[in-house]
């Protein structure tokens, strides 16, 4: 075990405890706890593999002339506040976001609003990882590249009818590339 202390909310979900009334599942919450652990820890070392080549595509896009949004249905708070933490929000110009008053809940009118602030849309492109980004892309006649190492798998983005799919950061730059000539 990796985890062994301390209170843990574990399986609540699964329910499958022989005690009757107990709001958690039957797994040793311990054992539980550790699983998440590790899985949480594998995830952070892939993503931290990664990192660099982030880094080297924003990079590459500003330095290429390319301006760069956010276009999140996350809060745009948490966005900004998430880039800033790790230092990400100087490759950007514009973050946007969901509001709080709920006149922007959804990709479509986030989309809508960047387009409104910065006038047009005919030279966007939306590299997103859920059909939620290719489809409100799509409602503004944005082409959408679709990557891979996010939420949804490549067949959903492609269904939802993305451009391309980059199976990595540079990737990306090859397709913009080729989109552009």
């Amino acid at each position: 075990r990796l985890w062994h202390t301390g209170f843990h909310f574990a399986d609540w979900l699964a329910l499958d405890n022989p005690v009757q009334g107990s709001s958690f599942g039957g797994t040793d919450p311990y054992y539980v706890a550790s699983a998440y652990y590790y899985f949480s820890t594998t995830n952070l070392v892939k993503a931290a593999d990664k990192l660099s080549a982030y880094l080297k595509c924003l990079e590459e896009l500003k330095a290429g002339g390319y301006t760069l949004y956010v276009a999140s249905s996350k809060p745009e708070w948490m966005c900004v506040e998430i880039l800033k933490h790790f230092d990400l929000q100087k490759y950007f110009d514009q973050i946007c976001g969901a509001t709080m008053d709920t006149s922007r809940t959804n990709k479509e009118a986030v989309i809508e609003y960047l387009i409104q602030e910065n006038g047009r849309a005919d030279n966007m492109v939306m590299v997103g990882d859920t059909k939620f980004d290719v489809l409100g892309a799509k409602a503004h006649g944005i082409p959408c590249i679709g990557v891979s190492w996010g939420y949804r798998d490549e067949a959903i983005l492609r269904e939802a009818g993305a451009l391309n799919i980059a199976h990595s950061p540079e990737e990306i730059l090859t397709i913009l590339d080729e989109f552009n000539s």
